[in-house]
């Protein structure tokens, strides 16, 4: 029976997968619905996953879950030191980057960051951020359905992950993954099956 549930949101659409000890994946099921722009859709999103022929349980081991806001702004950042002094200083770099971007407080995003490359002299991060109502209110509803996520993925890290598994690469694992959405176009390239080079369009 499967033991992890994988939920992929954004607006308008909803794309549930399973997978047995986080192997063998499977997808279970989508739902498209109308998103009207002066209305929050969570409401929607909680009706749709309470609806039994989904085919959700209640009792999965983990839960993970990815979420495309709309407003999600990714950077890529090259520092001239090691990992340790990074993870010290990202936060602070990446929204220097993209204070004029961003709508709000700094203070109102959330901000998560995945290390590319590293070496004692030069260090490659990619860093996203997304404003924390779009996280606070899926997750807290997502809990009131039994379905908490341990884990929340940001949805180009999501889809490189996906396309990893389900995809078979040239033996370099070189690769380039083209990823759409109705705001945004990404690039990503993957060397040796990791993200190497990003584009957000």
């Amino acid at each position: 029976m499967p033991s992890f549930l994988g939920l992929y949101i954004s607006r308008g659409l909803i794309e549930v997968s399973e997978a047995e000890n986080g192997e063998n994946a499977r997808f279970v099921a989508s739902r498209s619905f109308e998103v009207n722009p002066n209305v929050s859709y969570t409401d929607e999103i909680f009706t749709i996953l309470k609806d039994k022929s989904f085919g959700l349980k209640k009792n999965y081991e983990g839960i993970s879950f990815s979420l495309s806001s709309g407003n999600d702004i990714y950077r890529k950042m090259t520092f001239p030191f090691a990992k340790e002094q990074v993870e010290k200083t990202i936060r602070f770099e990446f929204f220097d980057q993209v204070k004029d971007t961003i709508n709000g407080k700094v203070e109102e995003y959330f901000f998560d960051y995945q290390i590319l490359s590293t070496s004692d002299q030069r260090t490659t991060a990619l860093g996203v951020c997304c404003h924390e109502r779009d996280i606070q209110n899926l997750v807290s509803g997502l809990e009131k359905l039994d379905l908490d996520p341990e884990k929340i993925t940001p949805e180009l890290t999501a889809v490189t992950t996906f396309v990893r598994s389900r995809v078979p690469f040239v033996a370099s694992g070189n690769a380039m993954i083209l990823h759409t959405t109705p705001e945004d176009v990404y690039f990503v390239l993957l060397k040796q099956d990791e993200i190497f080079e990003f584009r957000q369009l």
